[in-house]
């Protein structure tokens, strides 16, 4: 395997299945030995993170547990706090590399965008377009100028939009969100 920016070889990782470039930040994985978990590990919204705990930004609880947008607004957002990792050493945290989500909402007479982010809410993935499908986020993969920092804080944000301020409001009531966890 040859570093794809300096074109040198990589040297493996003592102890470990990574192999890196001498030169930049370039990490590849041994094919054989790394093998993605499946998305085994499961939140509930707002059972484990109630809507209280999210920045809320022209969005409201309307008393019954339901996301609406705030009277008179058109556009607005909801960002959950980090969801994995939360409470742990930072020496022992998980990677998540790929997320699938289930939700309960409608659209009234707007939309709801789903995005995901695992580098604590810096670059957004509009990930979400079908319940039920698996979405890989970055891990290590990203060209060297735009690499994330990070790749263990996953959090999501939902984005309401309707046409007029008088509009009916979409409305989000749940959501299931599966993701797995490696290490990168």
């Amino acid at each position: 395997m040859e570093c794809p920016t300096h074109k040198e070889r990589l040297i493996k990782v003592r102890g470990g299945i990574s192999f890196v470039c001498p030169r930049c930040s370039y990490k590849a994985f041994d094919s054989n030995v790394y093998k993605e978990d499946a998305m085994a590990h499961h939140i509930g919204i707002p059972e484990a993170f109630a809507w209280t705990t999210w920045t809320l930004n022209g969005v409201e609880d309307n008393g019954s547990g339901v996301l609406v947008l705030s009277t008179g607004v058109t556009l607005g957002t909801a960002i959950s706090p980090q969801i994995i990792n939360v409470g742990r050493n930072i020496q022992h945290y998980w990677s998540c590399t790929k997320v699938k989500s289930k939700w309960t909402s409608t659209n009234g007479g707007g939309q709801i965008y789903i995005y995901a982010s695992n580098d604590g809410g810096v670059a957004w993935s509009r990930f979400i377009k079908t319940q039920d499908v698996d979405y890989s986020l970055p891990a290590m993969n990203e060209v060297p100028q735009y690499r994330q920092s990070k790749y263990d804080d996953l959090r999501i944000k939902l984005e309401f939009s309707r046409a007029l301020s008088g509009s009916a409001t979409p409305t989000f009531t749940s959501m299931d969100v599966y993701f797995n966890k490696v290490k990168l």
